[in-house]
């Protein structure tokens, strides 16, 4: 098992989400994203760090619509030194708040990469 160096801890997530409600809530988003990083949910990791003003943050931003009966993600995500979009479709929502989750648990935790992004436009 390796440890990840401190300087490589985690963003603080802030997401925005909005979606149909046939689709998974925000707190099923952040329940993924936990799961995925392994760790503290983002609102509780921003509790925590609300009073460290040295804590970056991921301010996230998504929304899913509904277009010819195909979901529609468009994904944003901003830290103070870059900023991605995404716009992803498919047929099922919940595959769409997954791959939300998965984007934000990567970004929030510096495991992505510009290569990868590039790949994830494809």
């Amino acid at each position: 098992m390796s440890a990840k160096p401190a300087s490589a801890r985690p963003l603080r997530v802030e997401l925005e989400w909005r979606a149909p409600a046939i689709c998974p809530d925000r707190q099923q988003v952040l329940a993924t994203i936990r799961s995925l990083t392994g760790g503290t949910s983002p609102d509780e990791k921003a509790a925590e760090t609300a009073a460290e003003p040295t804590v970056a943050t991921l301010d996230v931003d998504a929304e899913v619509t509904v277009r010819e009966q195909t979901f529609v993600l468009e994904l944003s995500w901003r830290t103070t030194a870059s900023r991605r979009t995404r716009t992803m479709q498919s047929n099922n929502c919940q595959d769409l708040a997954r791959a939300a989750a998965l984007i934000v648990a990567l970004a929030s935790t510096g495991d992505a990469s510009d290569e990868g992004d590039s790949l994830a436009q494809k």
